[in-house]
């Protein structure tokens, strides 16, 4: 028996085209920017590079003479007006000034606001993202603890110092706790500020990137022999950088044709000028402030890297000497441990211990097959900091703090409140607060 089949023929079903995501507008606040080059301005211009590629618009918020507004390819600049800091003019502090930016916040209706910095420009952005609620993230960039000796100019007290460092890292924790989400750039620095600030944050990284740069012979540049080999530092010369360990390493094991050159310029330089000189040490070269456009030279001109700092949130010399496939040699300390694989692409030494940053820098000077098969190994995990991977997380990220925004009125406000109150009764209530916290005796006058 035959049955005969009266289903109609279901037309062919036409696959959806995913839906198009809006592109964003995103409000940048950072203390330091350009012309200063130094890791947080590269990972905010890394970013600014990837979020115009994907057609997303930009504007940033940063310090300068005068109040002024720039139109770059890539992004729109805001100056605001600013003093030099005493004692570092290259760093400038800028005024709370909400009202100033007010204008372009009503005319432009930004997505997202980014701050780079929890002071001045941060605190502007904090508030300008409860009035016109905004979702904002900020990114912790720098570990205070690293830099307190330029808080000293004049030594205190001890119990001043400790209400100072106190009051600090109290006003640290509420300020990012105002925020959907505070990044960080390593495991180990996340699990830092869970553990001893209480602050909660989300692990993402700086991206790396070098512009299209002219090769320059640095060793013409700087009068270095073709064939000596080369041991780099490049970085801000500062007390916290540990420079005084790298040149009692590079003391012990100094020879006729090996060089360490010390990129970069900072309050440190004359100290370690004036020790070069008085102990001696030969083969030592310092470029002082150098372009930009160098900075992949200097990488591949070298042998190898080497940094013995402790201060780094992430690390990123170790990273750009990596993407040009040189070993490094760092301390373990946050930072280093988070980019170095050690025996792998470097090696990882004790922190304060010269004797041992001496011998594996000896190691890989004499085993040039260990240098090759480093660098090989460098050049690989270096790729895990492209602009386009971090950018598109950090894309995903401002989305999500988008879809999930909601305006808390409770401490979070208060704190606002707080930041830029007149009344003393307020100011008094936040001291007692403080001191409860602190178990210090705070007296206002």
């Amino acid at each position: 028996m035959k049955f005969r089949k009266n289903i109609p023929e279901l037309a062919p079903t036409k696959k959806k085209k995913p839906k198009k995501k809006r592109k964003l507008k995103i409000a940048i606040f950072t203390d330091t920017f350009l012309p200063q080059h130094n890791g947080v301005v590269q990972s905010i211009l890394n970013n600014i590079e990837y979020f115009y590629k994907r057609g997303h618009k930009v504007w940033v918020f940063a310090p300068g003479k005068r109040y002024k507004i720039e139109t770059r390819r890539e992004f729109k600049l805001f100056r605001s007006f600013s003093m030099p800091f005493i004692g570092h003019s290259e760093y400038r502090l800028a005024a709370i000034s909400v009202d100033k930016f007010k204008e372009v916040f009503k005319r432009e209706k930004f997505d997202v606001i980014h701050c780079h910095t929890q002071f001045y420009m941060g605190i502007n952005g904090l508030i300008l993202s409860r009035e016109y609620k905004i979702p904002a993230i900020s990114t912790y960039h720098t570990l205070f603890e690293s830099y307190e000796h330029y808080l000293d100019p004049f030594p205190l007290p001890k119990s001043l110092s400790d209400l100072r460092t106190g009051s600090l890292y109290y006003y640290l924790r509420k300020f990012h706790k105002s925020f959907y989400k505070t990044i960080v750039p390593t495991k180990t620095l996340s699990t830092y500020l869970k553990n001893k600030r209480k602050i909660n944050t989300t692990v993402l990284t700086n991206s790396i990137r070098f512009d299209k740069q002219k090769h320059v012979n640095i060793k013409r540049k700087y009068k270095i022999p073709r064939s000596s080999k080369l041991i780099l530092f490049v970085g801000r010369i500062g007390k916290e950088k540990n420079l005084d360990l790298l040149l009692d390493a590079y003391k012990s094991i100094q020879a006729k044709k090996v060089y360490l050159l010390i990129a970069g310029y900072g309050p440190y330089l004359p100290h370690l000028q004036t020790r070069i000189k008085s102990e001696q040490i030969k083969n030592v070269i310092f470029t002082g402030k150098f372009p930009s456009n160098i900075k992949k030279s200097l990488y591949s001109a070298c042998t190898f890297f080497v940094s013995a700092s402790e201060s780094e949130t992430q690390g990123m010399t170790f990273i750009e000497a990596m993407l040009r496939k040189k070993p490094v040699i760092g301390v373990r300390a946050q930072g280093a441990i988070d980019v170095i694989k050690d025996n792998a692409n470097g090696y990882l030494v004790k922190p304060g211990d010269s004797t041992a940053l001496a011998e594996k820098m000896k190691q890989l000077l004499d085993h040039p097959r260990l240098i090759k098969k480093f660098g090989k190994a460098s050049k690989k995990l270096a790729k895990e900091y492209s602009i386009d991977k971090v950018g598109e997380q950090m894309i995903k990220l401002y989305r999500r703090a988008i879809a999930n925004h909601k305006i808390d009125p409770g401490t979070r406000s208060t704190f606002l409140r707080f930041l830029i109150t007149k009344d003393p009764q307020t100011l008094k209530q936040a001291f007692k607060k403080l001191q409860e916290r602190l178990g210090t005796t705070i007296r206002i006058i």
